[in-house]
């Protein structure tokens, strides 16, 4: 059942968990806070049966826990680290899959803009008190550059995010979400000098293998 108020509960949703991902950089290695924050295809999953009873086949879920699995290869899951900062991350994967669903879900009636527009305008609500407490502004020219460049991509990924999710189940959209992890680690490689390790390369053989099984799948059953 859609309700119009799944719009600004689209961007409240959306900006907390946004939020709460930043919060869990500052406290967990970025490692675990990835690999805890992008479980939410499986929340996504779960929100879209609950709410929106969408169907999810086992196949599906096999192909959710292999694309999870790559991640947490990937992200070289470690024990012991801050636990209130887990949490956080959790809760931010939670959320953030509650919003994929949710945007899933209004792509039906809704246009881009205005469900990206949803997350601007709550978003700004939500920081702006703080902003005011505490205003910090750019000082330098590179820290103009690197606000611009963030705004831009920022933009251009939620807006192309948001369309995509007009053609395929929030579940799916959010296994294709998890490749993020792989650019993220790709741009480390190529612009900042990581190492490329055979870590990386099993956990994105993994989540390659899922999303595109699912896409073979998906093409399968269509008629």
């Amino acid at each position: 059942v859609f309700f119009p108020g799944w719009l600004m509960a689209r961007g409240g949703i959306g900006a907390t968990a946004f939020l709460l991902m930043v919060w869990a950089l500052q406290l967990l290695p970025l490692s675990m806070a990835m690999v805890l924050f992008y479980t939410f295809p499986v929340f996504a999953a779960l929100f879209s049966v609950l709410l929106f009873k969408s169907r999810l086949t086992m196949i599906s879920i096999l192909w959710l826990g292999l694309t999870f699995l790559g991640v947490v290869v990937i992200s070289g899951l470690r024990v012991g680290d801050n636990f209130f900062g887990m949490i956080i991350a959790l809760i931010g994967g939670l959320l953030a899959g509650l919003t994929v669903a949710i945007i899933k879900e209004l792509r039906y009636e809704t246009g881009s803009v205005p469900i990206y527009f949803s997350l601007c305008a709550v978003g700004t609500l939500i920081t702006a008190g703080p902003f005011l407490m505490n205003p910090q502004v750019p000082v330098t020219m590179m820290d103009w550059v690197l606000i611009a460049g963030t705004v831009i991509t920022s933009f251009v990924g939620q807006m192309l995010m948001t369309h995509g999710f007009k053609f395929c189940q929030s579940w799916e959209g959010g296994m294709l979400l998890s490749t993020e992890v792989i650019l993220t680690v790709m741009i480390g490689v190529f612009f900042f000098g990581d190492q490329l390790t055979l870590q990386f390369g099993i956990g994105s053989l993994l989540i390659f293998i899922s999303v595109l099984a699912m896409q073979l799948g998906i093409k399968h059953q269509a008629p």
